[in-house]
């Protein structure tokens, strides 16, 4: 997720990549390296009742 909400709301399970980087291309690749290494999605990013 990119931080971006219209409700400004944002679920708890949901990892932030906007964090740490400066615009929305590096989140993305953030995002992209995250997933290729398998770090993410963690556990604590899925949802549970």
């Amino acid at each position: 997720m990119l931080g971006l909400s219209i409700t400004g709301r944002v679920p708890k399970f949901v990892k932030n990549f906007m964090v740490g980087q400066p615009d929305i291309q590096s989140a993305i690749r953030a995002y992209v390296t995250a997933v290729k290494d398998v770090s993410f999605p963690a556990i604590e990013h899925g949802f549970s009742a």
